[in-house]
């Protein structure tokens, strides 16, 4: 290259970096209405990580004692705050029954033969009064994935 042409080639570089730049600019002054635009008043999301970081280390160790902390914050500044109800999902009572005579049969488990080896439970009847029941023993002839083979049967 000559220094003439070596001249014209930086200058258009340098115009096309420029137009780069302004063009740069201009996009992030003016965000368009497709760009998703975060509501966070932090630059960076490394300030905001900290940030929180901060906060979770002076928060207190026991969940239930976090939970409140937290809340208490919400309402003071001003946020709406659902609680959902602690529904576990319940197992119909023919679920429960068909697992109990699954793990019960002979083909996945055997009944210990001493006659001390028995369980005692608990359970309430519909009318509120505890019975106690004593079970037999039982042991599992394999782990849980090849009994699934036998369920299918």
């Amino acid at each position: 290259m000559t220094p003439y042409q070596l001249e014209c080639h930086k200058t258009k570089e340098r115009e096309r970096a420029k137009a780069y730049r302004e063009k740069k600019k201009a996009e992030t002054s003016q965000p368009s209405s497709s760009a998703c635009v975060s509501t966070t008043p932090y630059r960076r999301m490394q300030t905001l990580g900290k940030a929180i970081r901060r906060v979770e280390s002076a928060l207190p160790q026991s969940p239930s004692k976090r939970v409140c902390v937290i809340e208490n914050l919400a309402k003071r500044v001003g946020l709406k705050i659902q609680t959902l109800p602690n529904v576990r999902p319940r197992l119909s009572e023919e679920t429960k029954a068909a697992v109990n005579t699954f793990y019960l049969s002979n083909e996945v488990s055997w009944q210990a033969p001493g006659r001390k080896d028995c369980v005692v439970t608990k359970q309430i009847d519909s009318t509120g009064s505890v019975q106690k029941k004593s079970l037999q023993v039982r042991y599992m002839l394999t782990s849980l994935n090849p009994l699934t083979a036998v369920e299918s049967r």
